[in-house]
């Protein structure tokens, strides 16, 4: 079960550094989502101190690599931090923003649950296809190259 009604949300940061009034749609998914009983609240805790290249718009060998996101994060103590889950719009195959903050927060969490979660994942080859709505759970590793 991906949503547990303890679990804390946790928006994913953009890859640029946040300005006041822009749109942030992770934020927007976790709050609609706890407004439909899918987690206990919406915590902001993890910040973007350092802006990194967005991955689809660079040559696979430039993309941010986990450890990129990872350090380009910054995270603010909250009060308890049992369960959370890592809310973003859009996972590609990759996966590199996903890994390098749910590190970040292990890191300063170490004995919290943390996973994540993203409305939308990418198909990078097309017969790898199998329809519009085809929801996955499962791991996201970090490959050896």
């Amino acid at each position: 079960m991906i949503f547990l009604g303890a679990s804390l949300l946790v928006p994913m940061p953009s890859g640029s550094l946040k300005k006041h009034d822009s749109l942030w749609v992770p934020r927007r998914v976790s709050l609609a989502l706890v407004r439909n009983g899918l987690g206990s609240g919406v915590v902001e805790c993890l910040k973007r101190i350092r802006a990194v290249p967005k991955s689809s718009r660079s040559l696979p060998e430039k993309r941010p690599k986990a450890i990129d996101h990872y350090d380009s994060l910054g995270v603010e103590t909250i009060h308890e931090a049992g369960e959370l889950l890592v809310i973003d719009d859009v996972i590609t195959r990759g996966a590199n923003m996903m890994m390098g903050a749910v590190n970040r927060l292990a890191a300063v969490f170490p004995h919290a649950k943390i996973r994540g979660f993203a409305v939308i994942r990418t198909v990078s080859r097309p017969e790898e296809f199998e329809a519009i709505e085809d929801p996955r759970t499962g791991r996201v590793r970090l490959a050896a190259n």
